[in-house]
């Protein structure tokens, strides 16, 4: 039948036409014609919610936030302490939010951990709530492991055995484990130190002997240091005077030759794995 005006609106119209538009048309359907909705519970909240007939089978959620919630989990973080979250599948198995933390875990938990260390981790925990233990971080691509660090004050516990005192042990004395001589060792360490200080960090090296000698006062010293306004004592920077470490005299010059001995061989290494 041809309609010559709006079902909806009246308003006249052309031939083989009932409504004038699509408003009218949705209006009138939804006063003329009842729509069967069903009810579904949403597996993320528990939530009952409507649902058209097409919708039965393939609708779990009442809203994308229950969507995306359920999908995702958050975790809190094992070493930091930090809130972390994503996918089920790529949370199922993490512990961490972090590369930085996981390692920082393993050591803290390592058994190669001294125990003179961990004392010293805890008298200076006292009086330092934040300091941290075992942290491990990156500088240029780099992944850095320290002993102790607090804001930009690092503490590095050097065992006798392991970075071969100078009071015990000669430079030409050969580390059987390390497969190193004490000479290289410490050379090694001081890279390692003037590194951290050029990312602007102060570095403060306590040695094992002292601190069973007089513990005392290897922990007056790092509170002297932690309690201090400044990060960084120009003394560090020449390494004429890196002797109260009981190290040998060794140039800047010195250390760069090795970093391009370094750089050389892992090239090698690089083209004959190729």
């Amino acid at each position: 039948m041809n309609s010559k005006f709006c079902e909806k609106c009246g308003k006249p119209l052309g031939k083989n036409k009932k409504f004038c538009n699509s408003e009218c048309w949705k209006k009138y359907l939804k006063q003329n014609k009842s729509i069967e909705l069903f009810d579904k519970v949403c597996i993320s909240c528990g939530k009952t919610y409507k649902v058209h007939n097409y919708r039965i089978d393939s609708s779990s959620f009442c809203s994308q936030e229950c969507h995306f919630n359920f999908k995702h989990l958050t975790k809190v973080c094992k070493y930091c302490g930090g809130v972390f979250s994503g996918t089920n599948w790529y949370m199922k198995n993490r512990f961490f939010c972090s590369r930085e933390c996981s390692e920082s875990y393993r050591t803290s938990k390592s058994k190669s951990v001294s125990k003179w260390e961990i004392d010293l981790y805890l008298e200076l925990k006292k009086y330092f709530p934040d300091i941290k233990k075992g942290k491990g971080f990156k500088l240029k691509g780099n992944l850095f492991f320290v002993d102790l660090i607090y804001k930009n004050i690092i503490i590095e516990c050097f065992g006798d055995y392991w970075h071969c005192n100078p009071i015990k042990y000669s430079s030409e004395y050969y580390h059987k484990q390390k497969k190193l001589h004490a000479n290289t060792i410490w050379n090694n360490d001081i890279v390692r130190i003037q590194r951290l200080q050029n990312e602007g960090y102060f570095v403060l090296v306590l040695w094992e002997n002292d601190y069973y000698i007089d513990k005392q006062s290897v922990i007056d010293q790092c509170l002297s240091v932690l309690n201090s306004n400044y990060f960084y004592d120009s003394f560090y920077k020449d390494f004429s005077n890196l002797k109260s470490y009981g190290f040998n005299n060794i140039s800047n010059n010195q250390i760069l030759k090795e970093d391009k001995e370094r750089k050389k061989e892992k090239i090698k290494i690089k083209d004959f794995l190729k």
